[in-house]
């Protein structure tokens, strides 16, 4: 009997876990930083095991100048003396304006008119330090001396003052829960914004009285909320959406909505459209 007791647990284990099991491999869209500034990239192409990116756009993020020779396909990428030249998928390098040779070991891709390049290559070309997180899909160029302009941020000044609330909240309806159930809270959050029946911004979203508790807490207004919780918010900002139309969530199943406004369970808590 205590062998089928147990049996019976480790099925219903390993059937609770399975359940979960497509969230956590959903996956998420590249995200790239430069110092604590997250910037745009339209686009990446994975070839050769690594990332390409459009590197007209990453030079605007990094302060790069890039010069492009009328009726010729050459680009040049310039930071005070040291230079790229790409031209027939190669790239060749400068140093303190003399010509060092070419990287056979890198190639560049032109896709509808645009130059792709390696990011990591590109960066540390120009001296700055990347580092990657696999865990949020975030690239992180490092260079104390770059100030990113406006026109390079992934988001607008409007939504960069709304992503710290964003983030706080996410990180205490979702503390210890999985990058998933975080955007799924995101978006709950963001669908009210958009929709006509809650306010219009984040913070008048989550400070909705009876809406949100967690907001009400005595530190909430000086939280510093995770770098998990941060991505997610991010990613909701920018549009990234795992929850549909949901605009609720709670700890236990609703008494007051129909059935049918259920939605899915999320890792302990439940939402409804």
């Amino acid at each position: 009997m205590k062998k089928r007791l147990f049996s019976l647990f480790l099925l219903l284990t390993l059937c609770f876990q399975l359940s979960y099991a497509y969230d956590y491999d959903y996956e998420f869209p590249m995200l790239v930083k430069v110092n604590d500034t997250y910037v745009k990239v339209d686009d990446f192409i994975f070839a050769d095991d690594v990332y390409y990116v459009p590197a007209e756009q990453l030079a605007n993020s990094l302060r790069v100048v890039v010069e492009r020779e009328e009726n010729s396909r050459k680009v040049s990428f310039i930071k005070f003396n040291d230079r790229l030249v790409v031209f027939n998928h190669r790239a060749k390098m400068y140093r303190d304006d003399k010509y060092v040779g070419v990287d056979l070991s890198v190639r560049a891709l032109n896709r509808n008119g645009k130059i792709y390049l390696p990011l990591v290559y590109f960066s540390e070309f120009f001296g700055a330090e990347v580092s990657y997180s696999e865990k949020y899909n975030t690239y992180t160029i490092s260079d104390a001396e770059i100030v990113v302009e406006d026109d390079a941020k992934l988001l607008s000044e409007e939504l960069d003052k709304q992503l710290l609330w964003l983030a706080r909240i996410v990180n205490i309806e979702a503390r210890g829960d999985s990058l998933y159930k975080k955007l799924a809270v995101a978006g709950v959050v963001m669908n009210r914004v958009s929709s006509q029946n809650f306010p219009n911004t984040v913070y008048d979203v989550i400070k909705a009285k009876g809406q949100f508790p967690p907001a009400y807490y005595s530190y909430f207004d000086s939280f510093t909320p995770d770098a998990a919780s941060y991505t997610a918010a991010v990613q909701a900002l920018n549009g990234e959406n795992v929850i549909g139309d949901c605009l609720y969530f709670n700890l236990k199943p609703f008494k007051w909505k129909p059935q049918e406004d259920f939605y899915r369970e999320i890792e302990g808590d439940y939402f409804y459209h």
